[in-house]
Parts: C-alpha cells; structure tokens; sequence
C-alpha cells in the first residue's frame, strides 16, 4: 500500500515533523509496504522534477515537494519510515488483541484498552524504539482502517470504559427500555459481571446520549416499538421523534376529556 502526501501538509511552518507527517492524509487510508529486511536502513530516495515541483519517492510512499524545500527530503522521508513502522506495529497489535471483534463485529467485544495498555504489549514485543503516548494519541485520532468493508477511525478500537459501559447499556435498553438506572446497575452485574454504582451509571447514560427514565418514559408509557427502535438510529435524534409522538398522543387525549372532539 503505497502512500500519498501532498505538498500543503509538508510545509516548513513548525520544526516539529512528527506533527506534519502525523497529520498528513493518505489516498488509500493507512498502512506501507514494509521490508523487515531494509527496516534498518535509510529509505533510497528516487526523485523526478517537473516544472516547481519535486516528486519524492521510495518504497514505501511518495510525495510532492517545492522545489526550494527538497534539501529536506531525506529528513521528512527518516520520520514517515518511522511513522509508518510504528502504524505497521499498532496494526500487528489489533490483529492480536482484537481478533474476537474482527471476526465478529460486535461492539461488546471492544473492552477497554487505554494507551497504557497498548504501549506496554508494543513494549513486551518490540525495544528497537519506543512509542510514546502522544504519538500513539496522533497516530490513532487521525489514521482510518477498512474493516468489514467500511473506513473507520482506528481510535474506535481503542474505546475507554465508559464507552464499553455505555454499549453495554444500550444493548439492554433495546430490549427493556424503561430500566431505572439502579435497574441498569443490577442487570449490569448479573448479566456481564460489570459492578459500578448508580451514580457511574448515570455519567455513563449521559455520556453517550440516552435520556434519564422518567424522559424516556414521559407523561405516559410511550409506544414501546418506538422505544425499542432508539438504538438503531441514536438516542439523541429518535428521542424527539417520540417526545413528538407523546405531545400528539396528549393533545389528544386533553382534546377528548374536554369534549373537543366529534
């Protein structure tokens, strides 16, 4: 897989490389052709120019300088091999530790794994250079992967446990969706050995978009097709959906007690 970095992501605006490379895009998502062989070795630089602009090439990637900034090529290239062999390593890592979730994309199956985590497993596999937290941060905030046929940002892999409670939670209120918060805590415990308080419960619910019981349950017990539905579409945008459908089911009843109605 080869990669692609414009010129405008590669100007000389900060000393701090890393960034730059780290927020360039690529044309085909993330990965690189790695050799272990040469893994060691300079990247060979083979260079065409046309009119003001330079094209940069090796094996793992090319790019387009301006032609007054070419005497940089063999610094930016050293930072992309490093980024790119750290992209490599990560991926190796998701594919070790996730592979329940690759086979079976459930998002139950994602538990938490905090950037502690992920850099001591790099640490126990690989000492030739270290990857520290705010380049694995960059690396996973702003690098996409294609799996199960869709792009997504590599960062949903690595959910907090908030997150994993909070789709925990949502897998429960698709079922039963006018579960108290202690109800919620209960059927946590006893369903996925999950123990947390009420009160994290609630962070979580608020966390993730799901309204309190008493918003979900309104001035009377909402159809409960409509309710169960929330998690298809997102709590936040089916909720107004409902809160629409209880105004109009209420109008009508307040309609009917006062003799409005034929």
């Amino acid at each position: 897989m080869r990669k692609i970095i414009t010129a405008r992501h590669l100007t000389r605006t900060t000393p701090n490389w890393h960034k730059i490379i780290d927020n360039a895009l690529s044309e085909h998502g993330v990965g690189c052709r790695c050799d272990p062989a040469k893994s060691n070795c300079d990247p060979q630089i083979f260079a065409h120019q046309v009119g003001d602009k330079l094209t940069v090439s090796c094996s793992h990637f090319n790019f387009v300088l301006p032609s007054e900034e070419t005497q940089t090529a063999p610094h930016i290239l050293q930072h992309i091999d490093y980024r790119n062999r750290l992209t490599q390593r990560v991926l190796e890592l998701i594919n070790r530790y996730r592979k329940p979730w690759l086979a079976l994309p459930d998002a139950l199956l994602l538990s938490p794994w905090d950037a502690s985590q992920v850099i001591a497993a790099y640490n126990d596999r690989w000492d030739d250079f270290e990857l520290p937290a705010s380049t694995l941060s960059r690396l996973i905030n702003h690098t996409q992967v294609r799996v199960h046929g869709q792009r997504i940002l590599m960062k949903q892999l690595f959910p907090g446990r908030m997150r994993w409670i909070g789709e925990h939670l949502r897998r429960i209120l698709a079922s039963h969706p006018l579960l108290t918060d202690r109800e919620l805590r209960d059927r946590l415990g006893s369903g996925y050995d999950i123990h947390i308080s009420t009160r994290h419960i609630n962070e979580c619910r608020k966390k993730m978009g799901i309204p309190a019981r008493k918003e979900r349950l309104g001035n009377s017990t909402p159809n409960h097709f409509l309710v169960s539905q929330c998690h298809l579409v997102g709590w936040g945008r089916y909720w107004r959906v409902v809160q629409a459908f209880m105004r109009s089911v209420n109008s009508g009843r307040s309609a009917i007690r006062g003799g409005t109605l034929a």
